[in-house]
């Protein structure tokens, strides 16, 4: 079946101190709209599992977390905040997590848009909307701002929105916040930056960054701009394909983006803005699956992980569903979910292998493990 999709652009033009709006409709393109094939392979029961907590800092202070990474073996976790008040790592299994206050010199509004690690934990990469870009090379110990070491050509005025890591922690891929994006391939550690070998393909001017990822090898990146199509590049950035887009109402929009790191895997996950809705794709978007969420329709994910393979794949769901919110895990690929924790959080991640499960909560400043049975980290 094919779905026309239609973009409306207002355009004003003055005359005499007058706007007078011209409405063009725009016949964009045809989309395929068909279900994408399930892996050929069965997923396995979900592990059975407990929910521990940590305490990440003092309950005396409120603290906002705007971001989150995991290390592989669950061990290592740097959490990032809002309101200028720094990022939170822990380097060992056992260990208490530092804070690191970075840049406390800058506006109270100032927060951590996005943290990136390898799946060692070792390299880590943290960026602050205010243009900041500090990398670790200690598993998160110690922090050096490299934003310096950026091109120029960047508008430094519109700060770093996302970042994406290869498993080994030495391809690294940034992006700012709106249309104006690009891609590096860097050793920030011991080097300067490196820009990739094209800039990202255009779009359109008015359109929002919804999210960025990329697979283990660092190989094939993908990148989503809110209203438009999945774009993907399976040669380090050489070059670039548009797949087709998401059979729902443009004026809906995305908001949450998520893929599997596993090179085989071809899995990408993406929520429609304010409705309990996600769309999943088995092949890096030939052929997209629409699946309603649990509970009731007004619930809406706010945030989204999905494990090496995509067999396994947390959510956060909010809404006016009160006793619905809480976290989900999906172990068959997306197509079922299940409530694990009932708890107002902010961010949820899962690890590559698929069993550790974390997510953060600003009410008590804890961090929550959902692990295999018996394993205590």
């Amino acid at each position: 079946m094919l779905l026309m999709v239609i973009r409306f652009t207002r355009i004003n033009k003055v005359s005499n101190n007058t706007d007078c709006p011209i409405i063009f409709i725009l016949i964009e393109k045809f989309v395929l709209v068909s279900r994408s094939a399930m892996p050929t392979y069965q997923p396995s029961a979900a592990p059975t599992a407990n929910w521990l907590s940590t305490t990440i800092a003092p309950s005396t202070i409120t603290y906002s977390f705007s971001a989150m990474a995991m290390s592989n073996d669950g061990n290592y976790v740097t959490v990032g905040t809002y309101n200028n008040q720094g990022i939170f790592s822990r380097q060992s299994s056992s260990g208490s997590f530092i804070h690191h206050e970075l840049y406390s010199n800058l506006s109270t509004n100032a927060y951590f848009s996005s943290i990136s690690m390898s799946l060692n934990g070792q390299y880590q990469i943290a960026l602050n909307e205010q243009n900041l870009v500090y990398v670790s090379n200690d598993y998160g110990v110690t922090w050096t701002n490299t934003s310096d070491g950026l091109p120029a050509s960047f508008d430094s005025s519109l700060g770093w929105k996302f970042s994406a890591m290869s498993d080994n922690g030495f391809i690294i891929f940034l992006a700012q916040s709106n249309g104006q994006l690009a891609l590096y391939r860097a050793n920030p550690y011991v080097d300067v930056w490196q820009p990739s070998f094209v800039s990202l393909p255009q779009i359109y001017v008015f359109e929002a960054l919804m999210g960025i990822a990329m697979d283990g090898t660092g190989q094939t990146f993908a990148y989503w701009p809110r209203y438009d199509m999945l774009y993907l590049s399976h040669n380090y950035g050489y070059s670039w394909i548009q797949k087709l887009s998401i059979p729902e109402t443009y004026l809906n929009t995305y908001n949450v983006f998520t893929m599997s790191r596993n090179t085989k895997s071809k899995v990408v996950v993406v929520s429609v803005n304010k409705k309990n809705i996600l769309y999943i794709t088995y092949n890096h978007g030939v052929t997209w699956n629409r699946v309603q969420g649990p509970g009731a329709p007004t619930n809406y994910w706010v945030s989204l992980s999905c494990s090496g393979t995509g067999q396994y794949i947390s959510g956060i769901l909010s809404g006016s569903a009160i006793s619905e919110n809480g976290v989900y895990l999906s172990s068959d690929y997306g197509q079922t979910w299940t409530m694990i924790y009932s708890i107002q959080s902010e961010i949820v991640s899962i690890n590559s292998a698929g069993n550790y499960l974390i997510s953060v909560s600003s009410i008590s400043n804890d961090l929550y493990y959902y692990e295999p049975s018996g394993t205590i980290i």
